[in-house]
């Protein structure tokens, strides 16, 4: 074989290997967040609803379009949401965020949740927060999909909102 001829072939080779193994990662992302979406669909009988992250996510962005693609109206697509700086590591200055948000959902993620806050998955109170689904990778939780069932949401869903 010719010099050419050889490296050619091991270009093919790696790049077939080496973008098979991105694919197939992006595809499995992609497939769990579109399940939490269409749960939340479900969940929602199909209506409109707001999903909070810690900080602004392409996943919860993801997940609101999946939840959201059954509903007839024209739901906002991009839900800004930073919370952060207005938190500063405080369970109840998060919630009081996402309540003031109008959320309906919130959204756990491992790689946005700083190192030095508390652990939200050990602390979330379950008058406030329903875990609907995780996503694990090594053992170890790294989405987290809650709804947000605070006091006053329950009495909002039979409100002009979902109407």
């Amino acid at each position: 074989m010719k010099p050419l001829q050889a490296m050619v072939v091991i270009c093919v080779f790696i790049m077939i290997f080496g973008l098979s193994k991105n694919l197939k990662t992006r595809e499995k992302d992609k497939y769990i967040l579109s399940v939490m979406g269409e749960t939340i669909a479900q969940i929602s009988n199909k209506q409109p609803v707001i999903i909070a992250s810690l900080r602004q996510s392409p996943n919860c962005d993801k997940i609101a379009f999946y939840a959201n693609r059954y509903y007839e109206g024209a739901p906002c697509p991009l839900q800004l949401s930073d919370f952060v700086t207005p938190c500063a590591n405080n369970y109840s200055k998060l919630v009081h965020e996402i309540h003031n948000y109008n959320a309906d959902y919130f959204l756990w993620e491992d790689h946005y949740w700083p190192d030095d806050w508390f652990d939200f998955n050990s602390q979330y109170r379950k008058n406030e927060f329903l875990p609907i689904m995780r996503s694990k990778q090594n053992g170890k939780d790294t989405l987290v999909l809650y709804q947000y069932i605070g006091q006053s949401k329950t009495s909002e869903m039979n409100g002009s909102r979902y109407q």
